[in-house]
C-alpha cells in the first residue's frame, strides 16, 4: 500500500468493509482480530509514553444499536486491562451536548448514556463545524473520542475544508505519543494530485510517525 499498513476485517470481501485504520510502519500496532468486523478495526498501539492504546475505526450503521456490542465489549476490556482508547467513529447519531450538533436524536441520547455510564471516555470534538456535508443537508456526525490520558495529549483537533473523496470532511489531530512537538500536516488531496506529487509522500509519512503521531479521521457515510 505504498508504504502504509492497513487494519480490517479480511475475512469479508473489501467491498463489503466499512471501517479500517490506515497507519505507517513505523508505528508499532498489532491487529486485534477479536475485535475487527465489517463496521470496525481495531489496533493496539504499543511504545507510547501513554502506555499501549486501542486504536479502533468504528462505523456505527443507522439500522443497527447506536453503541455496537463489539464497541462496548472493548471498552470493558480497555477498562479491565488499564489500557487507553483512542475512536475515529461515524456514529450516524446527533447530541448537541457531546459533540456539537445541532439537535439531540435518539441515537445520541443512546451515545449520551453509554458515555456516562461508562465514565472515563472523553469527547474530543470541537465547535459545531459540520462533518457530513451532502446536498440532502449537513450534520456533526464523526466523533473523535479517547481516555483521558490520550485526550491530554491532543492538540490541533480540527475539522479540516476540504472533502477527501468523500461526503465527510477530514478530521486532523496531533497525538503526542514521543518526546517532541510537530505541527499538524494537512494531508494530501488525493483527488487532485499528479504523477510528480506522489514523490516523497511515504518519505513524509514516516517523518511524520517518528515521535509523534498524525492521525487522519474519515469515515463512510450511511449505505
Amino acid at each position: 500500500m505504498g508504504g502504509a499498513e492497513a487494519i480490517f476485517d479480511k475475512s469479508i470481501p473489501n467491498a463489503d468493509v466499512r471501517a479500517a485504520l490506515i497507519y505507517s510502519p513505523q508505528h508499532h500496532m498489532w491487529e486485534q482480530s477479536d475485535f475487527c468486523n465489517r463496521d470496525m478495526a481495531t489496533g493496539l498501539l504499543t511504545g507510547t509514553k501513554l502506555g499501549d492504546i486501542y486504536v479502533i475505526a468504528l462505523y456505527c450503521h443507522q439500522d443497527a444499536p447506536a453503541v455496537p456490542r463489539k464497541f462496548r465489549q472493548l471498552a470493558a476490556r480497555a477498562k479491565q486491562e488499564g489500557r487507553e482508547l483512542l475512536v475515529l467513529s461515524d456514529v450516524n447519531a446527533h447530541s448537541q451536548a457531546l459533540w456539537g450538533g445541532k439537535d439531540t436524536n435518539a441515537r445520541g441520547k443512546k451515545w449520551e448514556e453509554f458515555l456516562e455510564r461508562q465514565g472515563q471516555i472523553t469527547i474530543m470534538n470541537k465547535g459545531d463545524k459540520f462533518t457530513f456535508v451532502t446536498a440532502r443537508g449537513q450534520s456533526v456526525i464523526d466523533v473523535t473520542l479517547a481516555t483521558p490520558k490520550v485526550a491530554s495529549a491532543t492538540n490541533f483537533w480540527e475539522v479540516c475544508d476540504y472533502v477527501p473523496a468523500s461526503d465527510h470532511l477530514a478530521i486532523s489531530f496531533v497525538l503526542q505519543t514521543g518526546g517532541g512537538w510537530t505541527m499538524p500536516f494537512r494531508g494530501w488531496d488525493v483527488g487532485r494530485m499528479k504523477d510528480s506529487d506522489w514523490e516523497g509522500v511515504q518519505s513524509k509519512m514516516e517523518e511524520l510517525s517518528l515521535g509523534n503521531s498524525y492521525l487522519p479521521q474519515r469515515a463512510k457515510s450511511p449505505l
